[in-house]
């Protein structure tokens, strides 16, 4: 049941029913030498019984703290907390630490983003949830373990009695995260709290996620409260939103008002910014201009106003801080717009009702904006409330015909750009006895092969363990290949020595997944970007700091910060450095190793945008690396599907979101999820059973088949053969088919 389903049964919550949860005027500031961190600053809510709430807003909004300060985990800090937290009749804010600790895990518990972190990796996992069950009760060894094992049974892991003994390094990323939910569900709390759940994990994993918390929710009738800034997540689970902007709350309302009907321009630019699968994909996806404000220097007046294209200082917008109040008829929002233009602007954004100009970015705040800063940039989002793609019926599938169809495939180059030929990636291992033996080597990547075209996009997606970067920083030669061959401009780069690879790499750029973790800390980000000038002995015209002042101005960075460190630069702007560091030398391909996965959706489509504009300007390629096929869609030319180490589809980017053949291809299609409630009501989901297998001990024959709901006796027997069963359309199955409908709903 999705939570547009609950609330319609239910009805919302009514102002009659105690809450479970109240939280009223609440502030936490943090002291610094630099000033006041106002990381939340008046924020009111509350969560009734058997209820999810959703917390959504970029990253910096106060999401966390907020969190963080029910549980009362600032309380031995700097950090200065006031105002009222109620739950369930008891006010958090008076009671002492032990006591707040007895609450802690047993009334109100919390699922972190990052359970490796979470999880103490000297400890197996069994010892930790029985850690957390005698924290709370009074009982013997052998009943807590009883219970640890029947909890982690109810969240779906395998085998729970071995898996009770083992490590959390044992564990894959979606089963360490429902381990660390059997840990906070344990004591049957009132409250659990999810703290970005499932920001790490693949769309498969994802779903999964989101699958069990519904469950459990409506088994054990907790209240949750999640936070995250992916819309698609919150359309899937939420009964009310609460969108944060700079400590405090922008707009509150039912998850059916604000997708249907948002009032404040800061939602619609967060609506506006995410890639969708059901709507046609748009030349440039809808981001916000700027970043997030400085929470030491906070602007006067609406705290969204210099980001804001519909800004008007006749109203105030940049002198007065704007109440959160509700208009006729609306949900409470918190801007100077009187409600009925608010309502025009978002119905037709591209022809705002007199609105201020809007904003490019401001030198202060050291934004990353679309320079144009057009108004029409924040639309998008007016489809959201129309009739257009409906839901996903049910699985009926069009048995494919082998015949090839009329319809054109990708445009064929006689002479790709690259040319990766069954490209073999394979680290051997040994047994840890006495005397060492060799063992099966994992086959990280095992024998794939594509084109790439000069100015095109590839995009390579897949779960986390597939091989994507793998084989992206094998076709750089960054690691040494174990077969195959990587031909660029004709030429095998498999067989080029260090002087000829070091002249190549001038022409075949990456950039890296981590911005922070892929710049060197103790360089500015003008030596950064003039680093690949040094290393080839080039001498730019006009000298290498023009040069590279040039580029940051290219990519949207303020010239002025050149003897900024990374740590100065927020997310988006860490990756914009990585990627004029790539583009400096004017290379002819660069690989995107997950360059948008850790960024928010507004900051997201900022990145993005940007690596179209440079490719539109300068015709250069992109091996495009993600696991969100939303996210590829919008950019790839060409969409290439991997599993274990193998391409199991690959296709033009309409052809194989609106047509694929593979069920891989249909369960990571049917995965994303949809911000929009009512389509997510209405549709169907493929949930793979199980964890990716070993790459070192992969299943014979198909090495989808031990997944895959369709496998049969030959599927076992038989590696399929990569087929073009349409013009540019290749499919390594034995039985491809079909299933548009399951996936996106589209007619």
């Amino acid at each position: 049941m999705t939570a547009l389903t609950r609330q319609q049964e239910q009805g919302a919550t009514t102002p009659e029913q105690a809450p479970l949860l109240d939280v009223r005027d609440l502030r936490v500031h943090f002291p610094t030498a630099d000033g006041v961190v106002r990381s939340v600053d008046g924020v009111s809510f509350s969560v009734a019984k058997g209820e999810t709430l959703s917390i959504v807003g970029e990253s910096g909004s106060g999401k966390s703290v907020t969190a963080q300060a029910i549980l009362g985990l600032h309380r031995r800090g700097r950090g200065v907390v006031s105002g009222q937290i109620m739950l369930d009749g008891t006010d958090l804010m008076t009671i002492d630490d032990e006591s707040m600790r007895r609450l802690r895990g047993d009334h109100v518990a919390m699922v972190f983003q990052d359970p490796l972190s979470a999880f103490h990796p000297y400890y197996r996992i069994g010892s930790q949830i029985v850690e957390a069950i005698h924290s709370h009760r009074q009982i013997s060894g052998e009943s807590a373990r009883t219970l640890a094992v029947e909890m982690l049974d109810m969240v779906g892991i395998p085998n729970p009695k071995a898996r009770f003994d083992q490590y959390p390094h044992e564990f894959s990323g979606g089963m360490r995260q429902r381990a660390m939910i059997a840990m906070a569900l344990v004591n049957e709390p009132k409250l659990l709290i999810a703290d970005e759940p499932t920001t790490a994990l693949d769309v498969t994993v994802q779903a999964q996620i989101l699958s069990l918390m519904r469950d459990l929710q409506t088994e054990l009738g907790t209240a949750n409260i999640v936070i995250t800034h992916d819309l698609g997540v919150v359309a899937n689970i939420a009964d009310r939103v609460m969108i944060m902007y700079a400590g405090k709350v922008a707009e509150t309302g039912s998850v059916g008002e604000i997708f249907a009907a948002p009032e404040h321009p800061y939602t619609w630019g967060l609506l506006g910014s995410a890639p969708r699968l059901d709507l046609p994909r748009l030349e440039r996806l809808a981001a916000i201009p700027g970043s997030p404000p400085s929470l030491i220097n906070v602007p006067p007046g609406c705290s969204f106003h210099p980001r804001c294209a519909f800004r008007d200082d006749r109203l105030g917008c940049g002198s007065t801080v704007p109440e959160l109040k509700a208009s006729t008829g609306t949900h409470p929002v918190r801007c100077h717009l009187p409600g009925d233009r608010r309502r025009v602007l978002f119905a037709d954004p591209a022809d705002p009702a007199d609105p201020a100009d809007a904003p490019g970015d401001s030198g202060d705040s050291g934004g990353l904006g679309d320079p144009d800063g057009d108004p029409a940039d924040l639309g998008g989002v007016g489809g959201l409330g129309d009739d257009g793609p409906g839901g996903v019926g049910g699985s009926s599938i069009a048995t494919l015909s082998i015949t090839a169809s009329a319809e054109p495939g990708a445009a064929v180059d006689a002479t790709p750009l690259l040319r990766v030929t069954n490209l073999q990636k394979y680290y051997p291992q040994y047994t840890r006895k006495l005397l060492r033996r060799a063992a099966p080597p994992v086959r990280a990547v095992d024998g794939i092969t594509f084109d790439v075209r000069a100015g095109e996009t590839l995009g390579l997606v897949g779960e986390s363990g597939c091989g994507k970067s793998t084989a992206g920083r094998a076709m750089l030669r960054l690691l040494e290949p174990t077969g195959g061959t990587v031909e660029f401009k004709g030429e095998d780069i498999t067989r080029l020595d260090g002087q000829r690879l070091r002249r190549l790499r001038r022409h075949m750029q990456m950039v890296f997944q981590d911005p922070f973790g892929s710049l060197n800390g103790r360089q500015t980000v003008g030596a950064i970007i003039a680093t690949p000038f040094k290393i080839q002995g080039i001498s730019p015209e006009g000298g290498i700091r023009h040069a590279v002042r040039e580029l940051m101005d290219r990519v949207g960075l303020n010239p002025e910060h050149y003897n900024r460190f990374p740590h100065e630069f927020s997310g988006g702007q860490r990756q914009r450095v990585g990627v004029a560091r790539a583009i400096a030398l004017k290379p002819d391909l660069i690989v995107c190793d997950e360059p948008v996965s850790a960024l928010d959706a507004s900051i997201q489509a900022q990145v993005i945008n940007l690596l179209k504009d440079l490719q539109e300007e300068s015709g250069v390629a992109y091996v495009f690396i993600a696991h969100d096929l939303s996210v590829v869609r919008h950019i790839a030319d060409r969409i290439a599907v991997m599993y274990l180490g193998r391409v199991m589809e690959e296709a033009p980017w309409d052809v194989l979101c609106e047509r694929p053949l593979h069920p891989y291809t249909h369960a990571l299609l049917s995965a994303v999820p949809i911000p929009d409630p009512e389509h997510e009501a209405r549709r169907e989901r493929i949930l793979l059973s199980r964890d990716l297998p070993s790459p070192q001990n992969p299943p014979s024959g198909c090495v989808f088949r031990t997944r895959c709901l369709e496998a049969r006796e030959r599927c076992a027997a038989e590696v399929p053969e990569r087929r073009e069963l349409r013009p540019g359309h290749f499919v390594a199955c034995h039985f491809p088919h079909e299933a548009t409908a399951v996936l996106t709903g589209r007619p």
